[in-house]
């Protein structure tokens, strides 16, 4: 899988730019500006990229919670990727945790789903890693 591939073609296409002002050619850049926004808007919106998160959710009652879990995010129509699990074990109550790297819609705030999560009593910590 390429990442950035967009981000890259647009730094060499603004150096071109920058590079057609510095030697005076005002039209060219002002013409290859209009071009290149066309483009990107375009490809925005022929081209699909998923917005990949990494979340961490520790959590009690490892059935329940994990079943909630997925149950939210087939809900808000969140696409798992990789999952990484483990678990702290302790005579009083075992600890579980999910590394969770997911594709969030975009009209879902980052915020909402930690604020979700946080409100259920099994849930002992939620953190965004960012990404």
């Amino acid at each position: 899988e390429i990442n950035g591939l967009t981000t890259a073609a647009s730094l060499w296409a603004v150096a071109a730019l920058g590079i057609a002002i510095g030697q005076g050619y005002y039209d060219i850049a002002f013409i290859g500006t209009v071009i290149i926004l066309i483009v990107l808007t375009l490809i925005k919106r022929v081209v699909h990229i998923p917005v990949m998160r990494k979340i961490e959710i520790e959590y009690y009652e490892r059935e329940a919670t994990s079943e909630l879990i997925e149950a939210y995010f087939k809900d808000h129509d969140i696409t798992i990727q990789s999952v990484e699990f483990s678990a702290t074990y302790s005579k009083e109550r075992n600890l579980y945790q999910g590394i969770y790297t997911i594709e969030v819609p975009k009209e879902l705030s980052m915020v909402t789903l930690i604020e979700d999560f946080a409100q259920n009593d099994n849930v002992s910590k939620v953190k965004w890693l960012g990404y």
